[in-house]
């Protein structure tokens, strides 16, 4: 390995890894509040965007931050809500090339003690020059699915 791809690794493994969610380790659901209904939002480890953090909002409101490889839980009152995610860099939205702001976000409806999970993912439309970022927000309905989702997960909810 040559001495530049040793350094560029020593630069590039910190940063990445400062980027992860902190908190513990997802092992189980939480209880539901009374009166109450829960959203788990999970983000799955990615190298691509691993720097980057969305904020999350519920019906406008930010409840937190979405790290790498984190996930959040957020209690709700119950109802149709709807679920957004934006991100920063250097100052500014992250764009699309031709220069135009992108958030995602999705509706969800959820009753007294009921669960809801939402999967956020961010991707390059061409990863080799990376010419257009997008991300989804997605809500995913079988609680196997999410729960594996969510396993190994780190608590994203210290890094506000």
């Amino acid at each position: 390995m040559s001495i530049r791809t040793r350094v560029l690794l020593a630069l590039f493994v910190p940063l990445v890894l400062s980027a992860c969610a902190t908190g513990p380790t997802f092992t189980a659901f939480e209880p539901v509040s009374p009166g109450k209904a829960q959203l788990y939002l999970g983000r799955e480890f990615r190298q691509f965007g691993a720097g980057l953090t969305f904020d999350i909002t519920v019906d406008g409101k930010p409840v937190g931050r979405l790290a790498n490889a984190g996930f959040l839980a957020v209690d709700l009152t119950p109802g149709a809500h709807y679920i957004g995610a934006a991100t920063t860099v250097g100052g500014g939205f992250l764009t699309f090339s031709e220069g135009q702001r992108h958030a995602a976000g999705t509706q969800i409806k959820v009753a007294e003690g009921d669960r809801a999970f939402v999967r956020v993912a961010l991707e390059a439309k061409n990863q080799v020059t990376v010419t257009q970022w997008w991300w989804s927000v997605k809500e995913i309905k079988n609680p196997d699915e999410a729960a594996e989702l969510l396993k190994g997960l780190r608590n994203s909810s210290d890094r506000h």
